[in-house]
């Protein structure tokens, strides 16, 4: 139970920065946020491409074309990757944790650059320009930690609960 309240913590962490930084970028830039969600989702989709790819593993096509199906669902999670759903089931956990932690650095990133395009626009004179700015900060940032130390911490768990079975 303790693990399913952390995992919607931080995916309430998350969500919240990330909405709260798409919706602020749009104000300002309106069309160029579809430039900023489609660089997204195509670095996923071509991460999961050259994952697959990578070790001349056949029999891939599938999950590659699940992961371009759902080329417009990255942008809000990318737990949703076919690489991350395929490294799950062949129990691969450094792949796993790569693969996790360069999209939720990408997703920091991305919220702290739209957020902060926000702040320094000329239509950021309003009042709640500054706390809205410390928030999607501070909460990408706890959440993506968080939810990065919890896979870890629970891996490590299933680690230690599979050689304790043998």
């Amino acid at each position: 139970m303790k693990h399913k309240f952390l995992l919607f913590v931080t995916h309430v962490f998350i969500l919240s920065s990330r909405l709260f930084a798409v919706g602020l970028f749009i104000v300002c830039y309106k069309w160029w946020t579809i430039a900023v969600l489609m660089i997204h989702s195509t670095t996923i989709v071509l991460a999961d491409i050259c994952w697959f790819t990578k070790g001349g593993e056949a029999g891939h096509s599938g999950a590659v074309c699940l992961s371009a199906f759902f080329f417009c669902l990255h942008w809000l999670r990318d737990d949703m990757s076919a690489r991350i759903q395929d490294v799950l089931t062949e129990n691969k956990r450094k792949e796993l944790r790569v693969m996790q932690l360069s999209s939720n650095v990408l997703f920091v990133v991305e919220n702290i650059a739209m957020i902060l395009l926000f702040y320094f626009s000329p239509f950021s004179n309003t009042w709640y320009s500054l706390p809205v700015t410390i928030c999607v900060c501070s909460f990408s940032v706890l959440g993506s930690t968080i939810r990065v130390t919890h896979f870890r911490f629970l891996t490590k768990e299933m680690r230690n609960g599979s050689e304790e079975q043998l």
